[in-house]
């Protein structure tokens, strides 16, 4: 016969294991749908704000077959969201049209009906029973979802898997979005693992506690489960108040601690994405500051790009054109990257176009300067060198500390560094006796690039710099019979072939300008 004791021990475990497996359960589950939700929703805006980026650097580089950068946007585009496992491109007639090359094999044998492709709404399919719904956006942050028939449906999205979203743009094609869930399947296990050892804690207290507390076991327990309880349903500031001095106290203090960190996690969380958001904003509006088109200039054509090393960088330049048919612009690059740097690269992008056409070129970089030595960090400066078009054939410009012209004479087939001089705005006063104003002759063929620091010093992986000979070669063998569009693109699949798989360090603008 067993005795009360082991009976007791028994019993007590048993609750223990009881208590602890089911309150784990109502944890994961609960996390689970609560997670399950998050990447629903987060997937759905992440395809609703990448859907037209996608397809514009499909119509810019992967049909003019510059995959190498349509490969890269994707690859920042998927970098975006952990639970993106690729995309695939179709016309509304279904044929494929491009698909990503980091596909699992269960996202490739995936059939994409006919009926979705041509659809005037977004559409998702479930993972479980191959549903599919369609998605009816009614306001800001309002959404219903359609049956096949397009009829109002009763289907609630929150707490299930999908495989894909796609995505009807232009009439013309359909981007779809495969989704993957390793990263949710990893959490799950570590959730699993966290409950277990949990349990066999819980376990140990009660048996060691049976032994002596007897009488006392049952309220810490059914303390610690109610607080756990609460917690699983979201209120992390419950605390556990259990004073045994035994290993049922560190159980609850176990428990308090868990629910500190759950609280923090949370509030990182939510710290992190809106701090995201932020940055996307701030990048979307230094976007919007650059020209959004360049103008036609009699005599000369023009291109030009910038590649930010982060989220939003520091260099800037601008193509203006007043009233009375003037052209000027600039290149400019502030001192380090990130947000400081983006608002002075948007301080002076104003002060410029505001002024260009009141002053002269050294007038207006001497008032620049003030400006920005008067109201910002003497640590951030900005060295730039800015152009007027004089004529058809002749450029004025003045540089403030900025990196040499480089002019490519067609009738020599050489290239040409220019001098270059003065000193970065807004480190110190009165800098106008610093300044020099230079003319250019430009004749026909001839080609001017203008750039930033981000060239010259580009890193490969072994941590040298492009440099400017290899510079001033790449221009050479560009510029020869090539308009500037193609001689900026062979510039940077240069830059990129030596570059290959090193991490940006710095923002890289150019802007190429050609007498034609």
């Amino acid at each position: 016969m067993r005795s009360i004791r082991s009976k007791f021990i028994v019993y007590i475990s048993l609750l223990v294991m009881g208590v602890i497996i089911g309150t784990g359960v109502l944890l994961i589950k609960g996390e689970l749908i609560n997670v399950q939700t998050e990447i629903f929703h987060n997937f759905r805006s992440y395809s609703e704000l990448t859907n037209q980026s996608i397809l514009e650097s499909y119509k810019t580089y992967y049909l003019q077959e510059n995959e190498i950068y349509f490969e890269r946007d994707l690859a920042e585009t998927l970098a975006k969201n952990q639970n993106a496992d690729g995309f695939s491109l179709y016309d509304f007639n279904g044929e494929l049209l491009y698909q990503s090359k980091t596909l699992s094999p269960s996202s490739i044998n995936i059939d994409i009906s006919i009926d979705r492709i041509k659809a005037q709404k977004p559409s998702i399919q479930l993972t479980k029973n191959k549903d599919i719904f369609y998605i009816d956006k009614v306001g800001v942050g309002e959404y219903q979802y359609l049956e096949k028939d397009f009829s109002l449906s009763n289907f609630f999205p929150d707490g299930k898997q999908y495989t894909n979203f796609v995505v009807p743009l232009e009439q013309q094609y359909a981007l779809v979005y495969h989704m993957n869930y390793e990263n949710l399947n990893s959490l799950v296990y570590q959730a699993l693992k966290a409950s277990t050892f949990i349990l066999a804690i819980a376990l140990l207290s009660g048996v060691l506690m049976a032994f002596f507390l007897a009488s006392k076991i049952s309220s810490p327990i059914l303390s610690i489960t109610e607080v756990v309880k609460k917690i699983a349903l979201g209120y992390f500031d419950t605390k556990a108040n259990v004073h045994t001095n035994d290993e049922l106290e560190l159980l609850a203090t176990d428990v308090n601690k868990m629910a500190d960190d759950l609280n923090k996690a949370t509030e990182d969380r939510i710290y992190k994405e809106r701090v995201k958001k932020e940055l996307e904003i701030a990048s979307n509006i230094q976007e919007r500051l650059l020209p959004q088109s360049l103008p036609e200039i009699s005599g000369f054509q023009m291109s030009s790009i910038i590649i930010p090393a982060e989220e939003i960088g520091g260099d800037v330049y601008d193509v203006i054109q007043t009233q009375n048919q003037q052209t000027y612009f600039y290149v400019g690059d502030v001192t380090g990257h990130g947000v400081p740097a983006a608002l002075i690269a948007a301080i002076s992008n104003a002060l410029i176009s505001a002024n260009v056409s009141n002053q002269n070129l050294i007038d207006l970089i001497d008032s620049l300067n003030e400006v920005l030595r008067l109201k910002t960090n003497p640590n951030f400066f900005i060295t730039l060198v800015l152009l007027k078009i004089i004529n058809e054939s002749q450029i004025q410009y003045v540089s403030a500390g900025h990196e040499q012209i480089i002019i490519y004479r067609n009738s020599s087939r050489k290239t040409e560094v220019l001098d270059s001089g003065g000193i970065a705005v807004g480190l110190f006063p009165g800098i106008k006796d610093k300044l020099t104003q230079h003319t250019i002759d430009m004749q026909k063929d001839d080609v001017l690039v203008i750039y930033s620091d981000g060239i010259p010093e580009c890193w490969n992986e072994s941590k040298e710099t492009y440099g400017f000979i290899r510079f001033q070669e790449s221009l050479t063998k560009a510029a020869a019979n090539h308009d500037t569009k193609q001689i900026q693109d062979l510039i940077l699949n240069d830059i990129k072939e030596f570059s290959k798989s090193a991490r940006q360090q710095d923002d890289i603008t150019l802007l190429v300008l050609k007498k034609i």
